[in-house]
């Protein structure tokens, strides 16, 4: 985007079409990993229920979720 702006601006047609090409193969690979990558993981997220499972596990896991931070901005 960048570049596409100042070719755009220059009145630039070889580079404003080069850069929005890039641009849109861009768009596209971001599109593909959400598709691929993070709406099968959110498909996935846990529910509070398993939420509350966790926290009943963790002192005997070893480990434990933080707890809720105080309110912003403090006293």
């Amino acid at each position: 985007m960048h570049r596409l702006r100042p070719a755009v601006a220059r009145d630039e047609a070889g580079s404003t079409v080069e850069n929005g090409i890039r641009l849109l193969d861009l768009l596209d690979g971001l599109a593909a990993t959400e598709e691929q990558v993070l709406e099968p993981i959110a498909e996935r997220s846990p529910s509070p229920g398993d939420w509350a499972a966790v926290r009943e596990l963790e002192d005997g896991v070893g480990w434990s979720l933080i707890a809720a931070p105080p309110p912003w901005p403090g006293p």
